[in-house]
């Protein structure tokens, strides 16, 4: 009897064990080299979600002596939880973490504080001024170009713009936006929404079917996705233009169900974090190198296009 209880026991502890590793190695992803070692801490409840930023790290360490570990940190766990990890990171020998952080303004207060600056940097998301090292996208540049690509799309009247964050990717995206439509036009009417998935869907529904608008600009993936589980027909003279990095987001450009999609080169802003590391730590001029693009549906398989949207496919 004592025997099988020691047996059974032991099976615990190892069935314990194989879940504690599942986990790590479900919210991590380690691309081994030698030499350097760089993190990427990125916030969001999927690392799949950032396969192309990691493909474009990996691509760079790939000929070179560089160990390059991907971690993600739920959204439910605030900056609180992108703190913890860079401080593990730091510990555990890195010698540079790059965010591509949720909470953005409360991070980079607390790297400044905790003279974190010469190890921490940041990736895609915040503010390009702050920090020359990171490798950032404009997105101030990206919404005044938006802006300047509807009105030459020939679109003329009212557009809802809609985002459920009020982040600094977004609130520098609709400065950028407003600017470039003031004097069109182009009216704007902004809202950020707070509510659930069905409540936003009829939300929409709502602002299609009133005949004010004669589209929406819809500034990330959870409005997007609403949006698009409607149906609207593209045809019926009512513009959806999209801002969104994802595969999905492509897929609905592909299929007619948006008119326009702002994106970020995630590839190319982890290749560039990677090869800063491995020139010294000097940041490699991204002057003249697009972070972002504004690309409709007769562009996408472009051979200036293809490679960025479809960076798995060789």
């Amino acid at each position: 009897m004592r025997r099988n209880r020691f047996f059974i026991g032991m099976f615990l502890v190892l069935i314990l064990l194989i879940i504690v590793e599942f986990y790590v190695y479900a919210n991590s992803s380690v691309f081994e080299g030698e030499d350097e070692r760089i993190s990427f801490v990125v916030t969001g409840d999927n690392l799949d979600d950032w396969e192309t930023l990691k493909s474009g790290a990996e691509t760079a360490a790939l000929d070179n002596k560089c160990q390059v570990t991907f971690l993600n940190s739920p959204v439910s766990a605030g900056v609180e939880g992108e703190i913890e990890l860079i401080n593990r990171q730091i510990y555990e020998g890195a010698e540079y973490v790059y965010v591509a952080s949720g909470f953005y303004d409360e991070l980079y207060t607390y790297i400044k504080e905790q003279g974190l600056k010469s190890k921490v940097r940041f990736v895609k998301n915040g503010n390009c001024d702050d920090d020359k090292y990171s490798i950032i996208a404009d997105d101030y540049s990206m919404g005044k170009d938006y802006g300047k690509y509807i009105i030459d799309d020939g679109f003329s009247g009212s557009l809802y713009v809609m985002y459920s964050s009020d982040s600094v990717n977004n609130i520098n995206f609709i400065k950028g936006l407003e600017e470039s439509l003031e004097g069109s036009d182009v009216y704007l009417k902004r809202e950020l929404v707070t509510m659930d998935d069905s409540s936003l869907i009829n939300h929409i529904y709502n602002i299609y079917r009133s005949g004010l608008y004669s589209g929406m600009i819809l500034l990330d993936a959870n409005v997007l996705d609403c949006a698009m589980s409607l149906g609207i027909d593209q045809k019926s003279g009512f513009a959806i233009y999209g801002v969104d990095d994802r595969q999905a987001a492509v897929y609905y450009l592909d299929s007619g169900s948006i008119q326009a999609l702002a994106c970020k080169d995630d590839y190319t802003m982890g290749y560039l974090a990677v090869k800063a590391v491995l020139d010294n730590g000097d940041k490699v001029s991204d002057e003249g190198v697009p972070l972002y693009y504004i690309i409709n549906k007769e562009q996408i398989y472009s051979e200036e296009y293809e490679k960025i949207l479809f960076p798995f496919v060789k």
